[in-house]
């Protein structure tokens, strides 16, 4: 990288610098976080190769590629874009709800009309039980294990623990099969996977049905959207390098699950728990969510209208296939934030991996619980939503 270069952002998995070419031009080159790791070059060659010719003005180009860079593995160049991510439009009060909703609007329909349009080679089952199912298991897995480490954690308040502290009673939790939270018995990660393979409605639900089966970008939550300066269509980041598609309800749940975060002030709203462990037993109080119930007004708007109005609208034809569509994404969602928890332990806000776990293991339950009610001869797609659009 030139003198000129700085950091822009370092994620798990990657980095982005940004830097000046021999013209001044800027740029940004991301990097893969760790020698080895294809995930990047898989990205790269997904937008080479892969995007349907329609979808290619949605997404950032592939300027400059380079395999075995030292210490990294791989790099790509791309323009620096000018504007402003839709997590940030979506939190901006200067920025009305209806002009805010009709960008996660535009964004969802250019998907819809361009990667979706191309139907998927990827069989329906066994993406289902290698994305929703051995991939989460096998993410989660990486970080279970008891520690010998003696905790003294009796009444302990979440922000007061270190990392050092945290990443063992983390382990300890998700390596049990259930967890006492404010006085109810929640199965945690590993066990909710196994819920949903040993429950056959379960798994008619987790598994799409043929017409869902699409390309698909794999992580097209809010932060990496953009609306570019001057002009009102999207342009997407950080596609997961999907070559031979997916389902579409993979890509909802990433949009659902960053939903959950758009108050602008839930770290500073953030309910942490109370832990302790009594009888080889772990018991979590004092947890009422990871986002204060009381959430502002306009991410309440917001959320209702992607929920209850454009998610049914723009996938109106293919719930009428796949009834189970929606209710599938939220599940997604879910599962998705299962398996990244444990990843904010090591970053500057250690504090949020459990209540982030603790708040989804809640509403994974919650929503297997009631997908297990629901009358199997109504239609699936209210089971859920309902749950995500939270009450003023």
């Amino acid at each position: 990288m030139p003198e000129t270069a700085r950091l822009l952002h370092k994620g798990e998995f990657t980095e982005l610098w940004y830097g000046l070419d021999a013209s001044s031009e800027p740029f940004v080159r991301k990097f893969s976080a760790y020698p080895g790791d294809d995930k990047l070059e898989n990205e790269a060659a997904f937008i080479r190769e892969t995007l349907p010719g329609p979808a290619r003005e949605y997404f950032c180009q592939v300027t400059r590629a380079e395999r075995d860079v030292p210490g990294r593995s791989f790099s790509y160049d791309m323009p620096y874009y000018e504007g402003r991510l839709l997590r940030h439009i979506a939190v901006d009060g200067n920025i009305g709800v209806v002009e805010s909703v009709s960008h996660i609007r535009a964004s969802i329909t250019a998907l819809k009309t361009t990667l979706y349009a191309h139907p998927s080679t990827e069989q329906p089952g066994a993406f289902a039980r290698t994305y929703y199912i051995d991939r989460v298991a096998k993410r989660v897995d990486r970080y279970t294990g008891r520690t010998d480490r003696v905790l003294d954690i009796t009444g302990a308040n979440a922000g007061e623990l270190t990392s050092m502290q945290l990443d063992p009673l983390f382990r300890d939790i998700i390596s049990r099969p259930s967890i006492s939270l404010n006085g109810r018995r929640l199965l945690t990660p590993l066990a909710i996977v196994d819920r949903i393979r040993a429950t056959p409605s379960l798994m008619r639900t987790m598994v799409p049905r043929q017409g869902s089966m699409r390309l698909i970008h794999g992580d097209p939550h809010l932060g990496n959207i953009m609306i570019r300066e001057g002009t009102d269509k999207p342009l997407f980041f950080d596609p997961n390098g999907f070559h031979a598609g997916g389902d579409m309800a993979y890509d909802i749940g990433k949009l659902i699950l960053s939903l959950d975060y758009l108050e602008p002030s839930y770290e500073k709203k953030l309910v942490l728990p109370t832990v302790s462990s009594r009888g080889g037993d772990i018991t979590v109080g004092a947890l009422k969510s990871f986002i204060d119930p009381d959430l502002g007004l306009r991410s309440r708007e917001i959320v209702r209208a992607v929920i209850e109005d454009v998610l049914p609208e723009i996938f109106a034809a293919d719930l009428v296939a796949d009834p189970g569509l929606l209710d599938r994404a939220v599940l997604a969602a879910d599962l998705h934030a299962l398996a990244a928890a444990h990843t904010f332990i090591p970053t500057a806000r250690p504090e949020m991996a459990l209540p982030l776990l603790l708040y989804h293991l809640e509403a994974a339950n919650d929503h297997l619980d009631l997908l297990e009610e629901a009358d199997p001869d109504a239609s699936a797609r209210s089971v859920l939503l309902p749950s995500i659009v939270r009450a003023p």
